[in-house]
């Protein structure tokens, strides 16, 4: 995890929805209280996602059967509403 002015980096191992989750045959069936619990963390933290860009998943086992979107970087406060201002 790494936590810079105003924003928070890391592999949280779990995604905000469950296509975000692809396992060989189909998408994931991972619980959604865990989605549930992390969406309402972000939310309540007043946190907002950035864009990464690039690939589609930012994690693949070795098979290339099971991938996931788990890195994330969330921005704090204004600097995520793109209320920050340059003088």
């Amino acid at each position: 995890m790494s936590i810079g002015e105003g924003n928070l980096a890391s592999d949280f191992n779990v995604v905000r929805k469950k296509e975000e989750r692809m396992v060989y045959g189909g998408v994931s069936q991972q619980r959604g209280r865990k989605i549930e619990e992390f969406n309402s963390f972000i939310d309540g933290m007043e946190l907002v996602e950035t864009s990464i860009v690039g690939k589609r998943f930012t994690w693949v086992h070795i098979g290339g059967n099971d991938m996931s979107k788990i890195d994330r970087i969330l921005m704090l406060g204004p600097f995520g509403r793109g209320e920050c201002k340059k003088d």
